[in-house]
């Protein structure tokens, strides 16, 4: 039986710097962009929900993700974010092959988490509501 999960708000999770040395370029970046993160936070997390057992590879969810957010290079940041947080895991028994002939590693939201997840769900749908 899957365990009940309690888990952050995907908007509130402050955005990850992935490299070791941050150079104060980066961390700048990533200060500005936290309302932005959080938007393609919460869109990445319904893709990742919505491919279900499939899951889906960075590239292949950065593809689909560009049609929302035109200027997106990568969401490799936010699945960090979400997998950090616990709400994506990363399949490493599974790779697909990228654009590149490289392989890579298939992501998949965390099934542990779904009760969770509708709950997130629910409040964003009445704030968008104005409730």
């Amino acid at each position: 039986m899957n365990e009940q999960l309690s888990l952050p708000d995907p908007s509130t999770v402050l955005p990850t710097l992935h490299m070791r040395d941050h150079p104060r370029t980066s961390v700048i970046a990533s200060i500005r962009s936290a309302g932005g993160a959080a938007t393609q936070r919460g869109h990445l997390l319904r893709l990742m929900h919505d491919a279900g057992w499939h899951g889906l590879t960075a590239l292949e969810a950065t593809t689909i993700m560009r049609q929302r957010f035109p200027k997106m290079r990568s969401v490799y940041p936010r699945i960090i974010e979400l997998r950090d947080t616990g709400w994506l895991l990363t399949d490493e028994t599974r790779t697909r092959l990228t654009d590149t002939g490289s392989p890579a590693h298939v992501n998949i939201f965390n099934p542990d988490a779904e009760m969770e997840y509708a709950r997130w769900v629910e409040r964003e749908t009445a704030k968008a509501r104005g409730s």
